[in-house]
């Protein structure tokens, strides 16, 4: 969804959408990828950037998969139920360390808590 409508609607954070692939069934694993080696490769930087190894760029964000139950929505109102979603912990970049601060919902990072009907 990151589309005008989606972001500025429904995409509320990078983790969130990577809980979204969770939710639709890939790895964690597959789902680091998709924002590490994989964009690396695609801007064929894989030699200096996506992966942690000696004498790379060592940018490093920390996050916490949590268990829940949330709902996260697309571009025309269709929910979709999550069981994960990733929150931020810190960030190290470029040898700095920078904790995570309040998130963009006013709860915090967590998806909606998905409420029964």
């Amino acid at each position: 969804d990151l589309t005008v409508p989606g972001r500025r609607a429904t995409v509320h954070s990078l983790v969130e959408m990577m809980g979204r692939f969770l939710g639709l069934g890939f790895t964690l694993d597959q789902v680091i990828g998709m924002c590490t080696v994989n964009p690396a490769r695609v801007l064929g930087e894989q030699e200096r950037l996506g992966s942690l190894a000696v004498g790379r760029q060592a940018d490093i964000s920390v996050l916490d998969v949590r268990q829940g139950d949330w709902v996260v929505y697309d571009t025309v109102g269709e929910g979709m139920r999550i069981s994960q979603a990733l929150v931020p912990v810190l960030t190290v970049k470029r040898g700095q360390v920078f904790e995570a601060e309040w998130g963009p919902h006013p709860w915090g990072w967590e998806p909606t808590a998905y409420l029964a009907p």
